[in-house]
């Protein structure tokens, strides 16, 4: 499984994904945007931005979740589960 910085610069460079910035997500989120949040499952009950949804990049169970190495993997469902979400 690619580590996040990896699949950041593939979108980045290779899919031209535009980054925004906090003020410019809330302004598309105000007009029907989707924010959604690929962070473990555990940082996203944590630390997520109202009203963003929840699409983990991986996924694991209880022993992922007490962050014992090996245990996370790639969430097998994150394509289908991004293309439930289409853009506004």
């Amino acid at each position: 499984m690619p580590k996040w910085p990896e699949v950041w610069e593939w979108l980045n460079y290779e899919q031209n994904m535009e980054t925004l910035d906090s003020a410019e997500a809330v302004k598309l989120m105000k007009k029907g945007g989707v924010l959604l949040d690929v962070r473990f499952e555990p940082d996203y009950d944590k630390w997520s931005v109202p009203g963003s949804v929840s699409v983990p990049y991986v996924a694991g169970g209880v022993l992922a979740k007490l962050r014992l190495p090996g245990f996370k993997k790639k969430n097998a469902d994150f394509v289908a589960m991004v293309q439930v979400h289409p853009e506004p």
